[in-house]
This record gives structure tokens, C-alpha cells and sequence, in this order.
């Protein structure tokens, strides 16, 4: 059993429900942007789930995207993102997951939201451009290089340092 089946077990028992998550996250997803007014506000606290808890299911998620299981580890990562959606890291690790498995418009939702979380981050918008292309969207990796150009400047706090 995971860390994950592990919480979803004793949240479902505690609170007498068969299932605590999103049935369709992409419909979860669909639109979503963090309000940073919100953020102690999150599923994570309401259901009272741990740091602990998060960092031994991050730790499984990340073991899984390591040996490139990523369905595996995209299923970790998408629930830490639905427990809480403010920690940069959990968006990173299913975007990545999605891309590697090439679900690249997937991919590209949760690179933006890490977007909003991360605005001074090229990173983000580099893994997006990556996405676009496989998706054959010449405009939107224009647009999304761009931003990748202008982040990475000297003078912006992402820029490779010499």
C-alpha cells in the first residue's frame, strides 16, 4: 500500500466517505489559478494531512518519476497538487510526469499553474515550449520561449549565474 493509498484510507475512515479525491481532475484543473489570499486554506489542512504525511508522498512520487514510472508518479504528484495546490515542487513533478508520458496539453496545464506560483521561473515556461512543439503549436512555443528569454536576463534572479 503507498503513502498515498495510506492517507486516503484513514481520511475516508475519519471523515465516512469512499473517496476524499477529485473523481476527474482534469475538470479540476480545467481553468484553476491558486489564490495566493487562500493559501492556508487548502484540502491539506482541512483534512488535517501532515507535512510529514506530504513529504513521504512526495518522497514515493518522486522515487516513481526517478525510475521513470511516471503514471505512477503522476498519480502522487496530481494528488499532493489537489492537497495543495501552492507548493511549486508538486506541479513541477506532474507536469514533468505528464510530458514524459506524452500527454503534453496536460502537461502544459500544470506548467501553468506553476507559472503563476513561479512568475520570475523560466522553467516552467521551458518545459512548455517543449510541449508546444510536440503538440505542433509554433505560436504558443514562440510566446512560451520568449518568456523563457526574457526570465533567464542577467538581471532577473533566475539567469545563470557566472
Amino acid at each position: 500500500m503507498t503513502k498515498l493509498d495510506e492517507l486516503i484510507k484513514r481520511l475516508s475512515e475519519e471523515r465516512g466517505e469512499s473517496d476524499v479525491m477529485p473523481e476527474d481532475f482534469e475538470a479540476f484543473l480545467k481553468d484553476f489559478v491558486p489564490n495566493h489570499l487562500l493559501k492556508e486554506d487548502t484540502f491539506q489542512k482541512a483534512m488535517g494531512v501532515t507535512e510529514e504525511e506530504m513529504r513521504a508522498i512526495y518522497r514515493e512520487a518522486y522515487f516513481h518519476y526517478q525510475k521513470e514510472e511516471y503514471e505512477k508518479a503522476s498519480h502522487l504528484f496530481r494528488a499532493l497538487a489537489i492537497l495543495n495546490p501552492f507548493r511549486p515542487e508538486y506541479w513541477l513533478g506532474l507536469g514533468g510526469s505528464l510530458q514524459l508520458m506524452k500527454e503534453f496539453a496536460k502537461a502544459v496545464e500544470a506548467y501553468g499553474v506553476l507559472v503563476h506560483l513561479s512568475p520570475e521561473d523560466p522553467t516552467p515556461h521551458q518545459h512548455a515550449y517543449e510541449c508546444y512543439q510536440e503538440l505542433g503549436n509554433k505560436d504558443d512555443a514562440e510566446l512560451a520561449l520568449k518568456e523563457v528569454e526574457r526570465l533567464s536576463q542577467p538581471e532577473r534572479p533566475y539567469a545563470a549565474r557566472s
